[in-house]
């Protein structure tokens, strides 16, 4: 498949009531009390909407049953998307990627769920990105930038980085993103094993 020219998500536009976070989401359509308690705000179902958003762009075919058969199968906590995704995961990060957290206590025990997971939608360097997310029950739709020296995260929060889930698109980064971020996009692509952190 071609590249196609990643356009970052960097606000909430477009998204209230659209199918992608909405009613072709299965967090949205879990059958819970009351009626889907697992949409928006939430983590899970954010991401997973981004990732049908992002393949939808890329003209990948059939873009939602890849996402639904491939990014978590089991539809669980944000946690196990890096053990139950049929997708490469990585240590590296790339533009679209899903950041994937565990959950840890205030002593930096780690205690798994829920934990947590974002989307990467910059890369202004090889060590900085920022992530769009949101939070169960809280917020909407956020933004923030993190660095490799923290682990992908905000310092502070209760979370421990687990990798990222890489998308089996092709990408092209848009904006003024420096070449040296498409080059290492394009080396971590030509590494990639299936299934394993790299």
């Amino acid at each position: 498949m071609s590249d196609y020219t990643f356009t970052p998500r960097l606000d909430d536009s477009g998204m209230l009531n659209n199918p992608f976070w909405y009613s072709d989401n299965p967090f949205w359509q879990a059958p819970t009390t009351p009626p889907h308690d697992y949409g928006l705000p939430n983590c899970t179902c954010y991401a997973w909407g981004r990732v049908l958003e992002i393949l939808t762009e890329a003209g990948y075919p059939n873009p939602y049953q890849e996402v639904y058969n491939n990014l978590c199968p089991h539809f669980q906590n944000a946690y196990t998307w890096d053990t139950d995704t049929l997708w490469t995961v990585s240590s590296e990060p790339a533009l679209g990627a899903v950041a994937v957290y565990d959950t840890t206590d205030s002593s930096g025990t780690i205690i798994g769920t829920p934990g947590h997971v974002a989307v990467v939608e910059e890369m202004p360097d090889p060590n900085t990105i920022t992530l769009s997310e949101s939070h169960y029950g809280q917020v909407y739709f956020d933004t923030r930038t993190v660095t490799r020296a923290n682990n992908w995260y905000t310092a502070g929060w209760y979370v421990r980085f687990k990798g990222f889930i890489i998308l089996p698109i092709s990408v092209t980064p848009g904006g003024s993103y420096d070449l040296i971020v498409l080059l290492a996009a394009m080396l971590r692509k030509k590494k990639r094993k299936k299934g394993g952190l790299i």
